[in-house]
Parts: C-alpha cells; structure tokens; sequence
C-alpha cells in the first residue's frame, strides 16, 4: 500500500487508486515505469539528451587532454631554452 501512496503523491491531478494498482501490477511494482506512463514520458527524448551530454563531455575530455599536452610540451621547451642559455 506505500507504492500506491507514494505514486498518488508524485503523479498528475486526476490520477485515482485503482489506475495507480492496475499500472503497478502492469509494471509489476516499478514505481518508475509507472509514474513514466502517468506523466507520458517519451523515454526516447531522456535518452537523446543524456547522449547529447555524453557527447559534450567527451568532446570537453578531449579539449582538456589536448590543453594539458600542451601545457607540458610547452613547459618542457621553456625547460630545454633554459638549459641552452
């Protein structure tokens, strides 16, 4: 009974008991899966965004492996003008 409520205090106005039982054995008590039907989710669109991010994050991880390469080839020939002097 603390599925139902807990799902009655997240779902839409509206939502009664009986939808919120007959969604739980239809899902088989994933308390998310039925809260994604009762707010119609479109689960693709979550998806393209967490790879849309992933995709971001790997370019950044790219841009600061490339900066930091940079950085230490740059130290490493102010190192090497020094030792010339």
């Amino acid at each position: 009974m603390d599925k139902v409520k807990s799902v009655l205090q997240q779902s839409p106005d509206g939502v009664t008991e009986d939808m919120v039982n007959f969604l739980l054995k239809k899902y088989d008590g994933n308390v998310v899966d039925v809260l994604t039907e009762l707010w119609n989710v479109d689960t693709d669109k979550v998806t393209n965004i967490d790879m849309e991010k992933q995709k971001w994050n790997d370019i950044r991880d790219i841009c600061s492996s490339y900066e930091k390469e940079m950085h230490e080839y740059m130290e490493a020939m102010r190192g090497n003008a020094s030792k010339k002097e």
